[in-house]
């Protein structure tokens, strides 16, 4: 892997400036608890006395508004004022007070993120901003059980972000009495953070707690002095959860993208107190930056593995638009467990991640399944995700037989099988070859995928390869874009595949035997759509058997 590359002097590029060496590290347990004392702490984080030490600290102003840079949506803002929040594809009702306990159905946990204030905020006007402010007010009064799903770390330091970042809109306006309630609860909340983040798993909530932490360390006037001192803090946990590449390492998409988003949130905050940015962030940001544009389909969507694809397309542009980076790491081939291919107009994506379970995304039986695009136009996906979906279809989309990959005996390959990569080094666009073993233990056999891509992309070639007992069942699926029509010609195995943009497309299947079945498409918004899937069915023969498969322009 070569280094990264950054952009020439005479690009607008963000100033980097070093972390004061004024910053004490003995200074650090006051600023967050250390782990061990964190631990001891969540024994009494339920208790009456934790609430009444809590109540006696002493109210910080905000100091500083931070702005919010991601766009929010017009349509809900005013639904919202109407009295509608809509989520999972249901509506709720949202009067002034929606808190009040007991309610006939407890409103989604996600729904105390307060990410839906943007939504507001983009709207604008005094009854937006009224609005704002009365489910903001009535939340505070009505919150002050500790027990509650809604002071889950992560949750908490969302919700203390929003709050922040359009206080601006809805709090500072207010009267005296509502200002001081909106300290007092702010304060709170940094000090349940403080308490929290270093008894938290090593996983990614670990970014948006962090980032909440230091929100209040800039925003809160008595605090102010604790941002810097913290910044060794985000340094640590950059070199815990972010390769050397600029992957995330739980080799998830989506969560690559939301702590890109954390970071940004943070160099952002950085400007704001006037201190620059620490070179180490910059370069992060910039490799994740690099990540990101490197694993985007031609469509300029992510890949759907490992419940990610379906963040919106605008949202990506605006987190580059805003990531503002140039650089580049010249020869990557790989980036969060995902091998390239890329010729002419062509690109492919299969997944090799050697996946971590992390809270917030399930893993799925995705390894060796490929996705594939030509120009904009996608030809082989995979069923889809989208966190609207109940958790059945979670958990079916999860499934390898989900994704255009193989399954053996009907089964899947398992979330995190050994995988072994080999790429022609002189022509990597060419060749590649992957291995897993995640039949090998219940059935005896490895499985061996093989792709090949002609200079132009306009000629792939497929094998899969399997080694070990004979006699199993074996299903390869190639699940199409609902765009693609497909026309199976009898006594051929091919299937043509007729693109929106006219171009025609063969699929063909060298052995076993080839059918054209129904399959599914979920869409970010959780609209289901009708498609179909090329599924070529055979068996294994003794010691080795190749499935061997054409994808070409016709």
């Amino acid at each position: 892997m070569q280094p990264i590359l950054k952009p020439s002097e005479d690009d607008d590029t963000t100033v980097i400036a070093p972390v004061s060496q004024s910053v004490i590290t003995a200074k650090l347990p006051l600023l967050v608890l250390p782990r061990a004392m964190a631990l001891r702490a969540q024994r009494y984080r339920h208790t009456a006395l934790y609430s009444l030490w809590l109540r006696t600290r002493k109210s910080s102003k905000v100091a500083i508004f931070p702005l919010d840079p991601w766009a929010g949506s017009l349509t809900i803002g005013q639904k919202l004022v109407e009295g509608t929040l809509r989520v999972s594809n249901e509506e709720w009702s949202f009067s002034d007070n929606p808190w009040q306990v007991p309610r006939e159905t407890p409103l989604p946990v996600g729904v105390h993120r307060f990410a839906w204030l943007r939504d507001l905020h983009t709207l604008g006007g005094n009854q937006a901003r009224a609005k704002a402010r009365n489910l903001v007010v009535s939340w505070i009064k009505t919150h002050k059980d500790l027990n509650h799903p809604a002071w889950a770390a992560d949750i908490t330091a969302m919700r203390m972000v929003q709050w922040f970042s359009h206080y601006s809109f809805f709090g500072a306006s207010s009267d005296r009495t509502v200002r001081l309630l909106l300290e007092r609860a702010l304060t709170v909340h940094l000090h349940i953070l403080r308490h929290q983040y270093a008894a938290l798993p090593d996983d990614e909530r670990r970014f948006v707690v962090l980032k909440g932490i230091l929100y209040g360390y800039a925003c809160l006037e008595d605090f102010r002095g604790g941002f810097v001192a913290s910044l060794p803090l985000l340094e640590e946990l950059i070199t815990t959860q972010i390769a050397d590449d600029g992957s995330h390492k739980s080799n998830v998409p989506a969560l690559h993208i939301r702590v890109l988003r954390d970071v940004l949130d943070i160099r952002a905050l950085c400007h704001g107190q006037g201190i620059g940015v620490p070179l180490f962030l910059q370069q992060t940001i910039e490799k994740m930056v690099d990540v990101l544009r490197f694993i985007r389909l031609g469509n300029g969507m992510m890949p759907q593995f490992h419940g990610s694809g379906f963040e919106r397309r605008e949202l990506l542009d605006t987190l580059l638009s805003i990531a503002d980076s140039k650089a580049y790491i010249q020869g990557r081939r790989q980036a969060l467990g995902l091998q390239k291919m890329q010729a002419g107009i062509t690109t492919v994506l299969l997944d090799t991640a050697a996946t971590q379970h992390y809270a917030s995304l399930p893993l799925c039986e995705s390894t060796l399944a490929f996705e594939m695009t030509v120009g904009k136009e996608k030809i082989i996906t995979s069923c889809g995700v989208s966190p609207l979906l109940n958790a059945t279809w979670q958990q079916a989309l999860q499934q390898s037989a989900a994704h255009s990959g193989l399954t053996l005996n009907n089964t899947g390959t398992g979330s995190s099988p050994n995988v072994t990569i080999n790429r022609d080094a002189l022509a990597p666009n060419a060749h590649l070859e992957v291995t897993h073993d995640g039949y090998a233990r219940r059935f005896g056999i490895v499985h061996t995928r093989k792709i090949m891509m002609t200079d132009n992309g306009e000629h792939i070639t497929g094998e899969d390869i399997l080694e070990g007992q004979g006699h199993q069942e074996i299903t390869l699926r190639f699940h199409l874009h609902p765009h693609i029509r497909a026309v199976y010609e009898q006594g051929k195995n091919k299937v043509y595949l007729d693109l929106p943009s006219r171009d025609l497309w063969t699929f063909q299947a060298f052995s076993g035997t080839i059918t054209l079945a129904e399959s599914v498409y979920f869409c970010h918004s959780g609209a289901r759509l009708d498609t179909k899937q090329i599924v070529v069915q055979g068996k294994t023969s003794e010691v080795k058997t190749v499935f061997k498969w054409v994808l070409q322009k016709a």
